[in-house]
């Protein structure tokens, strides 16, 4: 009898050790969807003044479920989500990344004008945020971009 107690404490033990690994390993891996965007410094575009970046970016209800899946070995897979912006998109694109300490790049093809640079990358259990820079209507901006795991 405490053979098998001992026996279990060391399973639960050896459980407990694997799933605390896996969720440092896993990091940037999963599935996220953008939910939040910030201008810094704001931005003024036709005389509005924007900080909020989400709708101006985001305009439209079918950018607003699009995901983002991060899969092991650098690979990321855009998904389009239950609602499509149109029809003949395909469903799902496909890109590599690379995570190098706070810097994460997005490489759309073999050119590096299509690699989508983000900084200051943050990363935990629930969020993931960093900072794109951009141009918006001739003036340079930061977007802060948050995506939340799915």
């Amino acid at each position: 009898m405490k053979k098998n107690i001992i026996y279990t404490l060391v399973a639960l033990a050896a459980l407990i050790t694997l799933d605390s690994c896996k969720k440092k390993e896993d990091g940037i891996v999963g599935t996220w969807k953008v939910t939040g965007a910030t201008f810094s410094p704001s931005v003024t575009v036709s005389g509005t003044t924007y900080t909020d970046a989400y709708l101006f970016l985001f305009d439209e209800v079918c950018e607003q479920d699009d995901l983002f899946i991060f899969k092991d070995g650098n690979q990321v897979t855009f998904d389009e989500g239950a609602t499509k912006c149109d029809d003949d998109d395909a469903q799902q694109t496909f890109a590599t990344y690379s995570l190098n300490g706070n810097t994460l790049l997005l490489i759309e093809g073999d050119d590096d004008d299509d690699t989508t640079t983000f900084t200051n990358v943050s990363v935990d259990e629930d969020n993931l945020k960093g900072t794109l820079s951009s141009d918006i209507s001739g003036t340079q901006a930061n977007i802060i971009i948050t995506w939340t795991r799915q």
